[in-house]
């Protein structure tokens, strides 16, 4: 038995996979903003606690605000890793475990350091402006700095380095198996790419270190740049939706550095597999995927966690058409960015299944009534539901 609580975390991700009738095995997903834990996910680790389980693996995708704050605010009051719950081992790629160019030096120049504070500063100021409130993260406490002082095990299965597709690892956790498939060296390289221009921007030839102050420096940056890359609305309107194949045939694609960085993975257990893109790219998807389909793996899921908040930019026709899955599940409440894209629903419907397609939401979307057509559901065999608890027998 698998039990995934999807929660609700605004524009966010943020889950709880547990494996076992009793719940042996428990991996976090992301967790959402500050609020998600506070109100959320909190009451269900001490809960958890309280039976003497713990958090096998915490996995912090990306460094985008809407997936990363719930674990600064769970992580800074859980202490030296036992205030509310033990975290077994955290996975999320820092700068630390980025690539560069450049040989590292033990320590840098006090003015390179001074220009790495008012980075913080700066950006500290920015998330403030955007009306967040927890003050572990306007004040600039970031996850990598908790990690790092509170000595979690940190990427401890992928020998301390990156989270990265290309590295080969002892990937079970117990008789959970993780199957990795983003980020790899390329998506990696231009995040690392894009942290050393804004670093040569503002003072030249700006040497690296692995002084904590850069991991700092770098998380705060990347949140606030993530956070300029704003997309488009809807480009379909409520008319197209009965039009199932126009809308699946609007394509669309986006490349920043952030998204492109996400950490993304299939989960076996037992007879069961699931799929969890976070906000993953679709190229790298397909393309890992492609190679594991040419070795006889069987693209079968019981679960897939749409990308992106069903973005259209991260879902394509060409991914869809690898895979099958009876259940699809999209985290937002729909109030930024437009997600879920309406193209998304239509490129799910399309795909020949030998199921009753679910799509699942953890928010009700007024947006999506037209879905609920009994004559598109006859034609499309699916059913649209809005739960935040899921069972896998």
């Amino acid at each position: 038995m698998v039990k995934i609580k999807m929660y609700k975390a605004n524009e966010g991700d943020a889950f709880l996979i547990s494996f076992g009738k009793d719940k042996d095995i428990n991996i976090l997903v992301d967790m959402g903003l500050s609020d998600t834990y506070i109100n959320h996910i909190k009451k269900d680790l001490i809960s958890l606690n309280n039976k003497t389980k713990s958090i096998q693996l915490l996995i912090v995708t990306h460094i985008d605000k809407d997936h990363i704050e719930g674990a600064i605010s769970f992580l800074k009051e859980n202490g030296d890793n036992s205030n509310i719950i033990k975290v077994e081992e955290v996975w999320h790629n820092s700068f630390r475990h980025l690539q560069f160019n450049k040989q590292k030096v033990d320590k840098i120049q006090i003015e390179e350091s001074k220009a790495l504070t008012l980075i913080k500063h700066q950006n500290s100021n920015n998330l403030k402006e955007d009306g967040i409130t927890d003050t572990s993260v306007s004040e600039g406490v970031t996850l990598a700095s908790l990690i790092y002082e509170n000595k979690y095990k940190w990427n401890h299965m992928f020998n301390n380095k990156a989270i990265c597709f290309e590295e080969k690892i002892n990937n079970t956790i117990k008789n959970v198996k993780f199957i990795l498939l983003s980020p790899d060296h390329e998506k990696l390289k231009k995040l690392s790419k894009k942290w050393e221009d804004e670093l040569d921007r503002i003072f030249y030839d700006f040497k690296l270190s692995d002084e904590v102050i850069f991991d700092d420096a770098f998380e705060l940056y990347m949140q606030n740049l993530s956070d300029t890359e704003v997309e488009l609305k809807d480009t379909s309107s409520f008319n197209d939706v009965y039009d199932i194949d126009k809308l699946a045939m609007n394509e669309e694609s986006e490349y920043t550095a952030t998204n492109g960085s996400s950490i993304s993975f299939i989960i076996e257990y037992e007879e069961k597999k699931m799929l969890f893109l976070a906000d993953s790219q679709s190229n790298i998807i397909y393309k890992n995927m492609v190679k594991l389909k040419n070795t006889g793996y069987q693209l079968i899921f019981d679960l897939v966690k749409i990308s992106h908040h069903g973005s259209n930019k991260n879902t394509s026709n060409k991914l869809l058409s690898l895979f099958d899955s009876k259940r699809y599940l999209i985290s937002t409440d729909g109030k930024k960015n437009s997600h879920p894209n309406l193209e998304v629903i239509a490129k799910i419907l399309k795909q020949k299944s030998n199921h009753t397609k679910e799509i699942i939401f953890n928010y009700k979307h007024p947006k999506l009534e037209p879905f609920q057509s009994l004559s598109l559901k006859e034609k499309y065999n699916y059913e649209i539901k809005v739960q935040n608890e899921i069972t896998i027998d």
